[in-house]
């Protein structure tokens, strides 16, 4: 068994222990006292050093905490010095202090029990069942959760027997002794997890991302110095599209907003005029093609660079003329569109289809219009020979 010291102390960083067992493999090393705080309840497992090995990943296996280790290893009956990485417990600490605070305020203010909770990395998130997506409610819920970190209330852990433990925001159906973490006057929860002593340490709240999952609403936050980091992060983006836009943070909005305007308005200019030199193109491939066997035009483009999109526009203007096949070629990227008028018979999509087959590429479309690929641009001319 294991002592697990981080019950009692949550800022204990250093202490000593003695070997009770090693793996097979001399990479799991057993304790009899640990600081160590085990992946557990959605907290990531802590990092740090047993003497010169250090600790990758910490796992909880009941009664006993297994530390797996990278270097020297220790032996069974040595006493050992440990080192907690204090500056990822804190961060542990101050996430998920944040994440009791917040929980309490939705359920106690909102009526929204917390379903579940997730740490990563960057971010942590709490779901809900209920739509809590409302800027109003988000808004609320942020500003009260920092007016309690600024009161600074006290955070306290206790362990009673279950039978005797009283009011739970989350009933717990564990039995016999049962660790409590209570945010004085506002939350009392059985935990496992590290915690900080005041809610002034938490730092701050912010909320991030919202949104609806399957069985409610996913709320996205960051506490502490994380929030620190990821507003300094935020704020020089901002910075940077200020400069770029002429305008103030808080005016950014309206500047995208009006600049989003003109590239929409300059988009449909666009359109209108490659509508008009598309007419003007096919017009005079129009004039010039040869009649083909079949009593239509042909006419055949090559493009040494042309989006599909790009020959699909001239094709259709081309055969809009009747009478008119068209076969549009671009080398970079290795593309074929076809194109066939109405009236003549043909099926665009299958044709091209049939003819991409023969030469290793892909592609289909409907009657009137297709496009496809090939490999290699070499390919181009087999796939232009074999369409009418």
């Amino acid at each position: 068994m294991t002592q697990r010291l981080y019950y009692e102390d949550a800022r204990l960083a250093e202490f000593h222990a003695v070997v009770t067992e090693v793996s097979a493999s001399g990479r799991e090393v057993y304790l009899d006292r640990s600081a160590f705080y085990p992946t557990s309840g959605g907290q990531p497992h802590d990092t740090g050093t047993l003497d010169a090995a250090r600790v990758v990943d910490v796992v909880d296996e009941d009664d006993r905490v297994s530390h797996h280790v990278v270097g020297p290893v220790p032996a069974v009956g040595d006493r050992v010095h440990g080192t907690i990485d204090w500056p990822r417990r804190l961060d542990h600490m101050q996430q998920h202090t944040g994440q009791h605070l917040l929980s309490a305020l939705l359920d106690d203010h909102h009526g929204m029990p917390t379903l579940s909770v997730h740490f990563g990395d960057e971010r942590a998130t709490l779901d809900v069942r209920e739509d809590a997506s409302a800027p109003q409610l988000l808004r609320g819920l942020e500003q009260r959760a920092n007016e309690v970190i600024a009161e600074n209330r006290e955070v306290r852990v206790s362990f009673a027997d279950s039978s005797l433990v009283g009011t739970l925001r989350k009933p717990t159906a564990r039995s016999g002794s049962i660790r409590i973490v209570e945010i004085d006057g506002i939350d009392r929860s059985a935990c496992g997890g590290t915690h900080v002593s005041r809610t002034g340490e938490i730092g701050a709240v912010l909320l991030r991302d919202v949104e609806r999952v399957r069985e409610g609403t996913r709320i996205s936050f960051t506490c502490g110095l994380r929030a620190v980091r990821a507003s300094r992060q935020e704020f020089e983006a901002l910075s940077t599209a200020s400069r770029v836009l002429s305008a103030q943070p808080l005016e950014l909005s309206q500047a995208v907003s009006t600049q989003l305007s003109r590239l929409e308005a300059l988009e449909k200019q666009l359109r209108r005029v490659r509508d008009e030199r598309d007419a003007l193109h096919a017009s005079a491939l129009h004039a010039g093609a040869v009649q083909a066997e079949g009593g239509w035009r042909r006419i055949v483009v090559r493009f040494p660079s042309a989006t599909a999109e790009e020959m699909t526009g001239l094709g259709q203007k081309a055969c809009a003329m009747g009478a008119v096949t068209f076969i549009g070629m671009s080398e970079e990227p290795a593309a074929v569109v076809y194109g066939a008028s109405e009236g003549l018979g043909l099926h665009a999509g299958q044709l091209l289809r049939s003819a991409l087959q023969s030469s290793g590429g892909r592609g289909g479309g409907s009657p009137r219009m297709a496009q496809g690929v090939v490999a290699d641009p070499s390919q181009l001319e087999v796939v232009l020979a074999l369409l009418p």
